[in-house]
């Protein structure tokens, strides 16, 4: 993909200049340069060709081709193909195509131009004597204001009044009702949003006060529970929303109309929030495509204190996650792992007859399809990870849980075999005990009961050092010998992985399912637990750009997160304590 920087400029009639500006990732391979909706760089004038032109790159050459039968203009000289150096402009249709010098952040720089039509001059090409204005034709701009007032007046007024009055006439029979009795729908407002049309018949729930807009107190009646979209004791701002909950929240407006979808109820704040609000830790932001920082992921730096860092990735000094746990990704998929894994999974037979693991192996959605369910020692690490812990009990597993448990285990389980050897030393003496001499050599059973016992706690220490150490929970948890645990025996760290990296922001999985995992996470190349396997920036932005109109995908800022935050203090007491104060 070759990053490009698309600077646009338009010139209306009276003078009037517009600019902007937008990032693309153009292919390798010919990017489409006209009004059809598939092209790379699109040209909104009606004017334009659907399929005008294509950028060629050859090596450091990029070559402007006409497409579809047309032309294009260099050096004021129709072609059907020119090269866009420095400075060179071509021409297609009304619009003209300039190479900018190059800048770092991308690899290519562009001008767009274009220089909109006088109406007046299209309509006289087009109809040769059209009027263009009013004053061109015989009808006067006071006569059709008063025509339309009339119109306005009889519509909106004199029918729906008469419709009233028609309507109490046939109040016994709302069946035989004529048509003239339904004019006075003009007076609806709207139709109400879906999560509110229980309210159609009760307009008092919401407007109390006749003439006057809902107040906040109506809607808090029923969203007694929904939080603030900060701390209202930590912050000087009064009230991010201005005009209260119907600054944002809109109604009448169809079944999704109370729902605010406009990138600028965020961003009229949160483009200067610095200089609004000091105290803020959070970094300014306007759009997603041209104005949003680096993801900062929220990374456990140390378990046992639970810190937690918000980092940049790609920044030198991000931080590694410190969850507790030892998981190369590289040993379990992708190339590293085929004298491993593979040779694991190919005598299980399992994974339906694959020979390696795959992502969705270990990695299944919740059902809600969000978030990601939490990997457990059961269901998929145990075909490969077998606690067995004695060549003698080949079938003799581990539990995986407590260390306290796993220590009980191993005790008895020697203490058993100790036991069992004692009693099985007894017959043999208890053929002996009809003589009261002992042979040169000859072990007492308090002896050999005490030898074996012995003998046994070594073998238990010996397994729990082997067991801890490394050999089977070491291979994957950081444990910690007696000598330096608190409690005088083996432990084992708890692991804290991280379920949610940033939790201010809102991802679904389920809407992602036609990705490949490797396009997002580099998994196969990780060789350590504490690499944080997220997406930066960068790789969101190949399909979201905010608002733009040459995004693939359109994203404002509510795709990603919320307003209303139920973790902090509920609205309805904030409001009602300013109230208390106030009064």
């Amino acid at each position: 993909m070759r990053r490009t920087r698309i600077r646009s400029t338009i010139t209306g009639q009276g003078g009037r200049i517009q600019h902007s500006e937008t990032v693309l990732e153009l292919p390798h391979g010919p990017a489409g340069i006209g009004r059809g909706a598939g092209n790379p760089i699109r040209l909104g004038d009606i004017r334009a060709r659907e399929e005008a032109a294509r950028l060629v790159f050859r090596e450091n050459d990029v070559i402007v081709e006409a497409c579809g039968g047309g032309t294009i203009t260099a050096h004021d000289v129709e072609t059907d193909r020119a090269l866009l150096s420095d400075g060179t402009t071509v021409g297609i249709g009304p619009y003209r195509l300039t190479m900018l010098p190059a800048e770092s952040d991308v690899d290519l720089v562009l001008g767009l131009e274009l220089e909109t039509a006088d109406t007046a001059e299209l309509l006289a090409r087009l109809v040769p004597g059209g009027k263009s204005t009013l004053g061109d034709t015989l009808v006067s701009k006071r006569s059709l204001s008063w025509l339309l007032f009339a119109v306005c007046l009889l519509v909106a007024l004199v029918l729906p009044v008469a419709a009233y009055w028609v309507a109490q006439g046939h109040e016994g029979d709302r069946g035989s009702l004529p048509r003239l009795a339904t004019l006075d729908n003009v007076w609806e407002t709207g139709e109400l949003s879906d999560s509110h049309k229980f309210l159609a018949d009760n307009c008092e729930a919401c407007h109390p006060v006749a003439f006057q807009p809902t107040r906040d107190e109506e809607c808090t009646a029923c969203h007694a529970t929904t939080g603030h979209h900060f701390e209202p004791a930590r912050f000087s701002i009064a009230d991010a929303a201005e005009g209260g909950c119907v600054g944002c929240h809109g109604e009448h407006q169809g079944p999704n109309g109370s729902v605010p979808v406009q990138q600028s109820l965020c961003s009229d704040c949160h483009a200067t929030l610095a200089e609004r609000e000091p105290a803020t830790v959070l970094l300014d932001v306007s759009d997603f495509g041209s104005d949003h920082p680096q993801f900062r992921p929220s990374v456990m730096t140390d378990p046992a204190t639970r810190t937690i860092v918000r980092a940049s990735l790609g920044a030198p000094d991000f931080p590694a996650e410190r969850s507790n746990l030892k998981f190369p990704h590289n040993l379990h998929i992708g190339p590293e792992a085929k004298n491993t894994v593979n040779d694991f999974v190919t005598r299980l037979g399992r994974y339906e007859g694959r020979e390696a693991l795959q992502c969705s192996d270990c990695h299944r959605p919740e059902p809600g399809g969000a978030y990601m369910a939490k990997v457990n020692m059961r269901d998929h690490c145990a075909d490969c990870h077998r606690l067995e812990f004695d060549s003698d009990a080949p079938g003799r597993v581990l539990p995986h849980g407590l260390p306290d448990e796993v220590i009980a285990v191993i005790n008895d389980y020697y203490i058993a075999k100790a036991l069992q050897r004692i009693e099985s030393t007894q017959p043999a003496q208890a053929a002996e005990r009809g003589s009261t001499r002992r042979r040169a050599g000859q072990t007492t059973s308090a002896e050999v009961r005490r030898d074996t016992l012995a003998e046994a706690r070594r073998q238990v220490d010996q397994m729990l050092d082997g067991t801890f150490g490394g050999r089977l929970c070491g291979v994957c948890h950081i444990t910690y010998p007696p000598e330096r645990s608190a409690s005088g025996e083996w432990e084992v760290a708890p692991v804290h992985v991280t379920e949610v990296w940033e939790p201010k922001a809102r991802f679904h999985h389920g809407s992602h399912d036609t990705m490949a995992c490797a396009e997002c996470h580099a998994a196969e190349a990780s060789d350590d637990s504490g690499d944080v396997l997220l997406p930066d920036i960068t790789s969101c932005r190949s399909c979201h750009l905010g608002e733009s109109e040459g995004a693939a995908i359109p994203s404002s800022c509510g795709m990603c997160h919320i307003y209303h935050d139920d973790r902090l203090s509920p609205l309805a007491r904030g409001r009602m304590a300013q109230s208390d104060e106030g009064g």
